[in-house]
């Protein structure tokens, strides 16, 4: 072979070479760190793991998330009764928030804002609006904005 060749074959040897001389120091370097870690918890007790994690601080954010689970599962029952009188309570609640916003809101921000919960709202809406404390502003559906009633309000939903 002439030298010629030979060198022009040198760039994809020697990468090949370095290569395969990296992957090699880096999975030996991730056995050692694998296994000197292991070692040290085995070796390691209880209390001295939960003292470097944090205290057991950690405990009550777990708790926390747990409850929410929970309460999320709990969400996909049936909703409680509710009297007539809580859904009006409810639609008054909502009324105020909407005076509050001129422009209105859709169910989602009125839901976010008031924590209430999603399959509950179209009930407290629709009683809202039959009740004349609310106005429908636009839309149809998931997109419609509801408004205060007041005159203004009133008017520009006739409109549309």
């Amino acid at each position: 072979m002439s030298l010629r060749r030979q060198l022009k074959k040198f760039p994809d040897v020697f990468a090949r070479k370095v290569a395969k001389a990296l992957h090699d120091t880096l999975v030996e370097a991730g056995e050692s760190i694998a296994n000197d870690f292991a070692e040290s918890v085995s070796e390691a007790s209880l209390e001295e793991i939960v003292e470097l994690r944090g205290g057991g601080r950690h405990k009550t954010k777990t708790r926390r998330k747990a409850a929410k689970r929970v309460k999320r599962a709990a969400k996909a029952t049936r909703l409680p009764r509710r009297s007539a009188a809580q859904i009006a309570k409810a639609g008054v609640r909502v009324a105020r928030l909407l005076k509050k916003h001129p422009d209105g809101l859709r169910s989602e921000g009125i839901r976010s804002a008031l924590r209430i919960e999603t399959r509950a709202l179209p009930r407290i809406l629709r009683e809202a609006v039959a009740a004349k404390k609310i106005v429908v502003l636009s839309g149809n559906k998931r997109s419609t904005t509801y408004g205060a009633a007041t005159r203004k309000a009133a008017k520009s939903a006739k409109k549309k």
